[in-house]
């Protein structure tokens, strides 16, 4: 679908060295579109739960434990994930989006966006320890 759209907008494209930025824009915004038409359900914020620091937003492991894990594996577990998890992991951790900038495109607040980061990590870290037992 976004390829779809990508060739029938292509004449809107000013400048061709902006065509990363462009397609990215374009692709983002069809899937928050398909997103919400999905009706997403997000859990509500339990106050007890810690909340990442901004410092060890994208570590997903103990630093004492060093695992090495493939984009492709991580990538994996993720798409198992709730949609709600998996969106808010898949754009802080691969696209690099600012908390602030996930809650303004999937319009909820800053900590909603914060906690389900949190808990969806967690759930990762669990998945992925999982797997490598099984391994």
């Amino acid at each position: 679908m976004v390829f779809l759209k990508l060739f029938d907008r292509i004449d809107d494209l000013q400048n061709e060295k902006a065509f990363h930025a462009w397609s990215r824009s374009i692709a983002v915004s069809t899937s928050i579109d398909r997103v919400r038409k999905q009706k997403i359900v997000f859990e509500p914020i339990n106050e007890n739960l810690p909340i990442a620091d901004e410092d060890a937003s994208t570590s997903l492991s103990d630093p004492d434990e060093q695992v090495e894990l493939s984009a492709e594996t991580i990538k994996q577990e993720i798409s198992k994930l709730s949609d709600g998890y998996r969106i808010i992991l898949s754009m802080r951790l691969f696209e690099e989006y600012e908390f602030s900038e996930i809650a303004q495109l999937l319009q909820i607040t800053e900590s909603t966006v914060r906690s389900q980061f949190a808990r969806g990590r967690m759930k990762l870290v669990a998945a992925l320890k999982n797997k490598m037992i099984d391994e």
